[in-house]
């Protein structure tokens, strides 16, 4: 689609939704509770639009 093919991330988003449904739940039940932050893993998906160095 795209020329040249651009570099990208690839999400599982199954577990992305599975993350914030859990946190919301959580924040429900106890409302003081601050998350931060979540690392979800990606795989980086290289194309041609990126420099090489």
């Amino acid at each position: 689609m795209c020329s040249p093919p651009l570099t990208t991330i690839s999400v599982d988003v199954n577990t992305m939704a599975e993350a914030c449904v859990t946190t919301m739940l959580h924040k429900i039940s106890t409302p003081d509770f601050k998350l931060g932050r979540k690392i979800i893993n990606c795989t980086l998906i290289s194309g041609d639009s990126v420099k090489k160095l």
